[in-house]
């Protein structure tokens, strides 16, 4: 396997388990288990994964282009990964269209981006 496959494996795996730690919380609040979805949350956001997607993205697009999230949850990553797509970025070769249909946010439009969010390139 060539360094770049292999790489790209590491960030397909990055994001499988973001979205996986994303659906983990959407579950246990809907079956109303706060604790463990703040569990999972803190679990995740105190890994070295949002910093490295983070990371991964501003390589690719350069830092000075991107507005970082103000977060590092599975929800706003995944809302930031996606809003930058949409704006016309390839980001991984997984298209993340294809994932926004993971996202299911709380009840109203305003819950889409946590207060404080913002993203612009």
């Amino acid at each position: 396997m060539e360094m770049d496959q292999s790489y790209d494996v590491v960030r397909s795996l990055a994001i499988r388990r973001l979205i996986v730690t994303h659906d983990a919380i959407r579950i246990a609040r809907a079956k109303g288990d706060h604790g463990k979805a703040i569990s999972y949350m803190n679990a995740f956001s105190a890994s070295r994964l949002p910093s490295e997607i983070i990371k991964w993205v501003t390589n690719q697009i350069g830092a000075e282009k991107v507005k970082r999230p103000s977060a590092n949850t599975p929800q706003v990553l995944l809302r930031w990964l996606v809003d930058l797509e949409d704006q016309g970025l390839v980001l991984f070769k997984d298209s993340l269209s294809k994932l926004s249909s993971k996202l299911m946010f709380e009840d109203n439009e305003e819950s889409k981006r946590p207060p404080g969010f913002q993203c612009s390139i």
